[in-house]
């Protein structure tokens, strides 16, 4: 009964949503980051001390665990949602820049050590991920 609760509030975090357009690069990639976080994230993940999130969508912020994740991975599941979760994919109203822009913004609720471990995953990730496109 409470995962079908759970289950049920997720999903209705996926619901219609404004479409916001930032540029790409510099403080207006921040705000907007921003924008695009309060208007399609932060109903389920809750702003960045966690606050108004819905019980089973993670916070993002440095005491949660998205730092943990390459960037390719959690790109993949904001467009495509999570599989074997209540995360829905919103591909079909953000892009991969758009993705970035809310991964730059969560980011800046991270420590410097956990930003730069993330990083370094990140790298590690993408290079498997090359490696394996590269085999025959």
């Amino acid at each position: 009964m409470a995962s079908s609760v759970i289950a049920a509030a997720l999903t209705a975090c996926g619901g219609a949503l404004p479409t916001v357009t930032a540029d790409a690069d510099g403080p207006a990639a921040l705000q907007g980051g921003e924008e695009l976080y309060v208007a399609t994230c932060q109903r389920c993940h809750g702003d960045e001390t966690g606050a108004g999130g819905v019980p089973g969508a993670p916070p993002h912020h440095d005491e949660g665990h998205t730092w943990h994740h390459p960037d390719a991975q959690l790109i993949d599941w904001i467009l495509n949602g999570k599989p074997f979760t209540a995360m829905p994919a919103f591909g079909d109203r953000l892009n991969e820049a758009d993705a970035n822009r809310i991964l730059t913004y969560i980011k800046t609720w991270w420590t410097d050590e956990q930003r730069a471990e993330q990083a370094d995953a990140s790298e590690r990730y993408q290079e498997a991920l090359d490696a394996q496109n590269e085999s025959p």
